[in-house]
């Protein structure tokens, strides 16, 4: 899917809240400008979402991160730079709120490695799996939208799975896409 950073963007609302605490996302993504914004996002409000960020003043690191109103916010900020427009990167965000600590509960990898960086806040909560709006492309209110390519996106309800489970290794060291062959669960697709 090519999305054009102005207002392009897919949505979907689910009817009924499943597991907001576990749940795996994985897409390959290849970035059409260096700049901040949203590939993706499930909430109420821009001060009351989880979302997914490339964030361009860090030098396009990525933020993965839960806002609300109240105290249970947390984020995992990459210290990866994703300055190749040119490159497809495999991303795979894995929450499972029952481990101790953030660094346990939300983990990003990027084409297959655990990325390295920071974490912050506590908490448990989650938008995703909820029924609240969830979008790519952009965040929760209408601005930041992603420009680029999406492809291969996966959101798994209920597991935390690792990313050999969408990729895997090739011939000379480079990450390549696999067909995901596992369940999706009720809001996975």
């Amino acid at each position: 899917m090519l999305f054009n950073g102005t207002n392009a963007y897919l949505n979907r609302t689910p009817a009924t809240s499943t597991n907001s605490s576990v749940y795996t996302l994985s897409m390959w993504v290849k970035m059409g400008a260096l700049k901040d914004e949203y590939i993706f996002a499930a909430g109420e409000s821009t001060s009351n979402q989880t979302y997914i960020r490339i964030y361009g003043a860090k030098n396009q690191a990525i933020l993965w991160e839960t806002d609300t109103s109240a105290t249970d916010n947390w984020s995992v900020q990459t210290n990866a730079l994703l300055r190749d427009p040119s490159a497809w990167y495999n991303l795979v965000f894995v929450y499972d709120s029952s481990l101790s600590g953030v660094s346990n509960q939300a983990k990003i990898y990027i084409n297959g490695i655990q990325a390295s960086g920071s974490t912050t806040g506590s908490g448990t909560n989650s938008y995703v799996n909820t029924t609240v709006a969830h979008y790519f492309a952009r965040q929760a209110s209408s601005s930041l939208y992603f420009d680029g390519y999406l492809s291969e996106v996966n959101l798994v309800d209920g597991q935390a799975l690792e990313p050999s489970a969408f990729g895997k290794t090739g011939a000379f060291g480079e990450w390549l896409p696999k067909k995901y062959t596992g369940t999706y669960g009720t809001n996975g697709f």
